[in-house]
């Protein structure tokens, strides 16, 4: 049994559902639901807030005395990453960060989406639930070559999004302002899975520890054996050196 925990978080317009393949591999998996938004927060203090919440609060799921990962698919892995080095701050670090078709800082974030972003912010929210949340779907689909069980889940999550949660953590995402420079000398191990062909976050050279040949945005249902082995390895080094 292993004493490493696991926590991951999911994408823009998604939650724990995303996770049922990984959940298989990683029967402890923790998936948190994400506390509600205040005011104007950047990305960076939303982090600070889930970091205090689960995993230093009353209500925490992380226990900091023990290794932990953090992790998460796209906007996840930002929170994640900005998590950590909040953690990191007060003397408990995570073992790591996993980064799932996401980004390690800013300049990964195309100016495409930050255009969509300043664009979506106007659009009203019942309108949004029409022409964000149900192409999102669609998009992930087609663009994925998603069927069967993985493409019901999606097209699920899309159905229920928070639309005006939404289009926040897009906003956030969209600011996000680690640079490069500081993402090379965070003081904790990031690792990077990315799809070959992701189209939603483009691969950028150097950046990912491994590229799926082939591979879409959502390759923890696509490709899910490559990315649980993924997990399962760099876990394991922690394991073997404690």
């Amino acid at each position: 049994m292993t004493d490493t925990q696991l926590l991951l978080l999911p994408g823009l317009g998604a939650d724990a559902r995303l996770f049922a393949p990984q959940r298989r591999a990683f029967p402890d998996l923790l998936t948190p639901a994400w506390p509600p938004l205040r005011g104007r927060e950047s990305l960076a203090e939303y982090s600070v807030r889930c970091a205090e919440e689960w995993c230093l609060g009353s209500r925490r799921v992380i226990d900091t005395g023990r290794p932990f990962y953090l992790g998460g698919v796209s906007f996840g892995g930002q929170v994640a990453i900005e998590m950590g080095r909040h953690l990191d701050g007060l003397g408990t670090p995570p073992a790591g960060v996993f980064v799932l078709s996401g980004c390690r800082s800013r300049e990964a974030v195309t100016e495409l989406f930050r255009l969509q972003q300043s664009l979506g912010s106007v659009v009203p929210n019942a309108l949004a639930a029409v022409t964000i949340a149900g192409p999102i779907a669609t998009m992930f689909v087609s663009l994925d070559g998603l069927d069967g069980e993985a493409a019901e889940v999606v097209r699920a999550m899309a159905k229920d999004v928070d639309v005006p949660l939404l289009k926040r953590f897009a906003d956030a995402a969209a600011k996000w302002d680690l640079n490069a420079a500081e993402a090379r000398s965070l003081p904790f191990p990031v690792h990077q899975i990315h799809g070959e062909k992701d189209r939603i976050i483009p691969m950028r050279k150097g950046d990912p520890d491994r590229v799926l040949a082939g591979g879409g945005h959502l390759i923890n249902l696509t490709r899910a054996d490559d990315v649980n082995a993924f997990l399962a390895e760099k876990m394991a080094a922690v394991e073997t050196v404690g």
